[in-house]
This record gives structure tokens, C-alpha cells and sequence, in this order.
């Protein structure tokens, strides 16, 4: 990659032409009625920046824009492409009240399963365009190496800067409370850039509208399934 030409200041009208209702991109910072998450850099602070780009042989032009206090604010090729990082998939029994063993392999006592799917997707400039964390926790107890089933709570988070969009959620299918119980749930995620995603529920699984990629899985978590793991 290089940097053939750079054209300092742009106007709404040009910015316009590279980036889709950037019309109300282009805000002043000194209006006290806009967001911080509106924001993307003040008027006057953007500079168009012509760069080539060379792989095996073929050459691609595009057109990035630039601001002094914000680095590279879009670029037409470099936010297409997203890399996963910080990618967290764990499912863990944590021992909540630890006692003396018992002759099993884990003591009687008070534990908690814990699901967790965690990702950000950056861009090639090093932004975070896509995250997302999505919880689930079972209260259990064991007694002579049976589980009881105390609970289940959730909890989702996702967010996508501007020119993305992200949606997930994590719901119970159906559970048993109490010795030998099982909790069954379920997680989805969508995400796509330039466009608009959901996620919705129907009782028994997840329905996806807006194209995009979408992501997502099922455990059914019980006594057996507790007990494969660590």
C-alpha cells in the first residue's frame, strides 16, 4: 500500500459520494444537543487520502478519510474486511464453596456452570467495528457426584459502530429444576456491514432477518454434561 495524494479538507457533498447519509456524519462538536456516539469528527478535521494498493500483481485505488484527532475514519476497502480478536469461549463448572473431597472427582458443594461467547471484530486499521459477550450462568449443587439444578440467569451485550450492525441473544428452551435437572439454551449472533441485522425468538429457536453472518450454537447442560467437564 501507498499514499499517492492527499487532499486536505472535504466537503459534506464529496463525503457524501464515500460514504452513504454521511450527511449527518459531518457534525460539529460544539452542539451540545449531539451524542458522543454521533460524533466522528468535527468540521474542517477531515482530509481525503488517495491510496493504492498492490497484491500479486493486481493494483486497487481507493479513497480513505482521514482526521488529525481520529486517525483513519473510513476507507472503503479497509472496512470491509474484519479480523476476530479477543475471541472467549469458555464452559467451566467454578466451585463456589469448597469443601473436603468426598471420594469424587470434584467435593460436595455448592458450584456454578458459566457459558460465555465473547468476540470483537476489528478492521485492518485497527478499530473495533463489532463486539459482542453473551452470559449464562447454572447454580448447582453436588452431593455424592449428583447435580442439582438451582437456576439459570443470562445476560447479552452487543454493539457496532456506524457503518455496522450487530444482534444477539441467548435464550432457555426449556429446563428441570432439582436432582438430575438439565437447563437447555440457546445462542445467536448476526452482524453485517452497511446494513441492519436481528435476531428474533420463536419459542423454540432464533429467526435472522438482514442477511449478514450469523453465528450461534445449543448446549444442553446436564449431569452428564457437567460432569465432562474440567
Amino acid at each position: 500500500m501507498r499514499n499517492i495524494s492527499k487532499k486536505e479538507g472535504i466537503t459534506i457533498d464529496e463525503l457524501t459520494e464515500l460514504i452513504p447519509t454521511s450527511k449527518n456524519m459531518m457534525l460539529n462538536k460544539g452542539d451540545k444537543t449531539l451524542s458522543t456516539g454521533q460524533y466522528l469528527f468535527e468540521v474542517g478535521d477531515a482530509s481525503s487520502v488517495e491510496l493504492e494498493w498492490i497484491y500479486k500483481g493486481e493494483i486497487l485505488k481507493t479513497i480513505a478519510i482521514v482526521s488529525d484527532k481520529k486517525g483513519v475514519v473510513y476507507d472503503n476497502l479497509l472496512f470491509f474486511i474484519l479480523f476476530h480478536t479477543n475471541e472467549v469461549r469458555t464452559e467451566e463448572i467454578v466451585n463456589t464453596t469448597p469443601r473436603l473431597k468426598s471420594g469424587y472427582e470434584k467435593p460436595d458443594g455448592l458450584y456454578d456452570f458459566k457459558f460465555r461467547e465473547k468476540q470483537e471484530l476489528t478492521s485492518l486499521a485497527g478499530k473495533i467495528v463489532v463486539e459482542w459477550d453473551l452470559t449464562c450462568t447454572i447454580p448447582l449443587s453436588l452431593s455424592n457426584g449428583k447435580y442439582t439444578v438451582l437456576g439459570y440467569t443470562s445476560t447479552k451485550y452487543c454493539w457496532a459502530d456506524f457503518f455496522n450492525s450487530c444482534a444477539a441473544d441467548i435464550q432457555k428452551k426449556g429446563e428441570l429444576m432439582g436432582v438430575n435437572g438439565y437447563v437447555d439454551f440457546a445462542w445467536a449472533v448476526s452482524y453485517k456491514f452497511m446494513g441492519s441485522v436481528t435476531i428474533g425468538w420463536n419459542g423454540t429457536g432464533f429467526t435472522f432477518s438482514g442477511g449478514g453472518t450469523q453465528l450461534g450454537g445449543e448446549i444442553y447442560a446436564n449431569s452428564q454434561y457437567f460432569n465432562s467437564l474440567p
